[in-house]
Parts: structure tokens; sequence; C-alpha cells
């Protein structure tokens, strides 16, 4: 249950806030009372949650919108591009491998399942702004260091290989939940049901919505679970506490060898030292293949050429009172 005080904030920065409803319209407008008489540059910010991408880029086309959050990399070639603001990649698209039940318990099959996915083919499914992986890990913040061992490539010679070695000789047949409407998350898994078809792994898509997706995830209750992630924060401990927080991202590996280099990155003594810490968890991971990392990439927002002042973290967040319309 969340209090009065929660559902009536104030704001005591450069904006307050005038309306506010949990989910749906946010109104804030400028603080008079603010230490910098000359932020922000606008008199107010209306935030609207709009479902449709149809209409938040009719309203963006028509002037009624001067940014769209998070565009999916799916639409935002429908955008003008001058119009695309383009983060340093950052997001990291994965498939989660349950490893408490078969046939993924069996490090083989995680391993056919890693060589037989096309990462080309879905980086050019997510339109562009996704390259195929260069670690498990979020890239473009502090101490981040790749994996000192190639990431995975599709190889489906090795890949039959390694499943003919496993306790799956003849294949298997799974389930892979998706997040109803996410349509990253749906071309992702159309790929790699197709990939794995190759090698006699026959997936079956079910489309969950998001709370009934979410719990069946946290409870490890699918063989194959499709997400991204990205920091929110500008160091390393960010996306090692998601992974120890979500299972090892969502696939029931085992944490305490994460948290025991958790503690050595902090309780490491230079930026170096962090860095070798980081790489030995992406090659851990690489040798795990309970994660398997499939694309990274970019956030992105719809930004109106008459703007300035607008600059995006790479996982996405800008101030407000920096932004200024032209004119």
């Amino acid at each position: 249950m969340t209090s009065g005080v929660d559902n009536n904030p104030i704001g005591a920065g450069v904006f307050v806030v005038d309306e506010w409803s949990l989910g749906g319209r946010i109104v804030l407008s400028r603080n008079e009372f603010f230490y910098d008489s000359a932020r922000p540059y606008v008199d107010e910010v209306v935030i609207d949650v709009i479902a449709s991408e149809t209409e938040r880029q009719l309203l963006f086309d028509g002037g009624g919108v001067h940014i769209v959050e998070h565009l999916s990399p799916t639409v935002a070639g429908q955008y003008d591009a001058g119009d695309v603001y383009v983060n340093e990649p950052h997001a990291v698209q994965h498939i989660g491998l349950n490893v408490l039940a078969p046939p993924f318990d069996d490090p083989l099959v995680r391993q056919a399942v890693a060589y037989a996915i096309d990462y080309d083919a879905v980086a050019a499914a997510l339109g562009g702004y996704y390259v195929p992986p260069s670690g498990i890990l979020t890239p473009n913040i502090a101490n981040w260091a790749p994996p000192t061992k190639p990431y995975y490539r599709r190889d489906l010679a090795m890949a039959r290989d390694f499943l003919a070695q496993s306790s799956a000789p003849d294949g298997a047949q799974v389930e892979m939940i998706v997040q109803a409407g996410d349509q990253p998350l749906e071309l992702i898994s159309q790929v790699v049901q197709a990939n794995l078809a190759e090698i006699g792994i026959e997936v079956q898509l079910a489309s969950l919505e998001t709370g009934a997706f979410l719990d069946r995830a946290f409870t490890f209750d699918a063989d194959i679970t499709p997400f991204s992630y990205g920091a929110i924060s500008p160091d390393m401990y960010d996306p090692l506490s998601w992974i120890m927080a979500t299972g090892w991202l969502f696939t029931g590996y085992e944490t305490d060898t994460l948290l025991g280099h958790f503690l050595d990155y902090a309780g490491a003594l230079t930026p170096e030292d962090q860095q070798a810490v980081v790489a030995q968890i992406q090659d851990e991971a690489i040798d795990a293949a309970a994660a398997i990392a499939v694309a990274e990439g970019s956030y992105l927002h719809a930004v109106g050429q008459n703007l300035s002042g607008f600059e995006s973290a790479p996982w996405g967040l800008y101030y407000y009172d920096t932004i200024s319309i032209d004119g």
C-alpha cells in the first residue's frame, strides 16, 4: 500500500510537481525558489504515458510531443534519421537457459545453444541499432572489461557436436516464454526458435502478459527466458547486482561465485584490478553458457530538432533542466 505522501509528491529541485498520477500524466513546473534563477529553460514539462507506438509517432511528427523516450529499435527507422538520438551501446539482449531442469542442466546442451544462435540475424532483426554481443555485461560504464576469450558466434558444426556429446543427443522440446507486446524480444525469440530447430531443439513460444511473464521468470518456471537489461548507474556494481537479483538472469545458475567476485571488485584497489575481476566474470559466463547475450546496442529517443541541450546517459536517462526550445 502506498501512503498519501507517495501519491502527492511536491518536488524540491528545478521543478515542482503540479500534477501526478501513477502510470499516467505528470506535470512539472518551474520552481521559483530554485537557487539558479536561469534554470530551467522551459516553464513546464508534461510527461504522458502513451501505449501506442503509432500514436506517439503521430504526436511527435505533428509537433505535439518534443521527446519520445526509449524508442523500440524496430520502429526507430520510421522516424526521420535526424530525430533519432542514439546513445552509446549499452543495452544487452539475452536469453536465460534454466539450469535447474533438463535439458539445460547439462552444460553441453547449453553450449550447443550458444553456438547455434545466428547473432548477425538477431542484430539485423533489431533494425541495425544492435550488433553481435561482446559479452554478457553492459558496456560503456566505469570499469567494464571484455572477456579474455572470444564471445560466441554461430558455428552449427560445433553446436551439433556439443549436442551429440550431451544428455540430449537427439534434441529436445522446450518452452520459451516471451513478454507480450515487446517487439524486440518477440523478434529475438523467433530467430532463436528457428536457429535451435536446425540442431533438433524444438522451441514452443508462450506469449505472456508482463505480470505473468515476470512471475515465471523470477521463479525459473520456463526453459528459456529472453530479456534485456542495462545499468542505470555508471559503475559495474549495477549490472552485477542485477544479475545476482535475477538468479543469473533468470537461469537459476548459482550466484555464490558471482558474489565472491562482487566482493573482490569492491575490495580492488585500482581500476585495473576491478577490470580484471570483470573480465573473469565475463569469461566464466562464457564457460557456463547459462545466460547468453544475443545482441548489444543503444537506447534510442526521438528528439525534436528544435530542442537544444538534450543529452542522454548511455542507459537512457537525461536532465530536463538543460533542455530549451529554440525560437
